[in-house]
């Protein structure tokens, strides 16, 4: 059919609607991919978000960690005096499917003419060796201790060494806003270990105080 339109100072425009087919199943077809796009935008938009904005815990500890021995009972002993605080950090999760980037940086020193500290990353408590990252220790061989990583003992009384180790965590499966708790503990085989200070630390320039430090880092994927 035809329908005319009356357009003032113009000719009459005739219309052939005839072979105009509106089917409803395309026009539902083209609202649902369009919801559809706007899903896909919408969840990446609420992706890219979080990763506009770094997420990292920044651990700093600038006293010292006076000699401490280890004991049978406590074979992880947290890095800090525990009254200026520890090597210690929680970090609340922004994205999901992440991974968490651990760096850690110890000055140190050790009265032992023999062996020096070795540290561990833990996730969760420290009260227990079954928190410590199993993927973070070298493998078991024999007696020999598994570790994250060491430093050897000072050559001099007065003399530090600085360990570090930058280590990616897969965590557990979580939601966006979950949190979880990462620390350097320190297990040593004899004598006694010092952090920020050398063994001898007399009041002499020749003797530093230094700084640790642990960083814990959400990494998006």
């Amino acid at each position: 059919m035809s329908t005319p339109f009356d357009v003032p100072n113009f000719p009459q425009v005739t219309v052939n609607t005839s072979n105009i087919n509106i089917n409803k199943a395309d026009i539902d077809s083209l609202n649902s991919s369009i919801s559809s796009q706007t899903a896909s935008l919408t969840s990446l938009s609420n992706t890219i978000t979080p990763r506009l904005n770094a997420n990292i815990v920044e651990l700093i500890f600038p006293t010292t960690q006076n000699g401490t021995t280890r004991e049978t009972t406590t074979p992880m002993i947290p890095v800090g005096n525990g009254t200026d605080g520890i090597l210690q950090g929680t970090i609340t999760m922004k994205a999901t499917g992440s991974k968490i980037k651990l760096t850690a940086c110890i000055n140190c020193s050790s009265s032992s003419t023999s062996t020096g500290p070795r540290f561990r990353f833990v996730r969760g408590s420290v009260s227990s060796l079954s928190n410590v990252i199993s993927d973070s220790i070298g493998d078991a061989d024999g007696s020999r201790d598994q570790s994250t990583f060491g430093s050897h003992y000072p050559n001099s009384s007065r003399g530090l060494c600085v360990s570090s180790l930058t280590y990616i965590d897969t965590p557990p499966t979580y939601t966006v806003g979950d949190t979880f708790t990462y620390s350097v503990v320190v297990h040593i085989q004899s004598d006694r270990f010092y952090i920020n200070r050398s063994d001898f630390d007399d009041n002499n320039n020749a003797s530093a105080r230094t700084i640790s430090t642990f960083q814990i880092e959400e990494i998006f994927q």
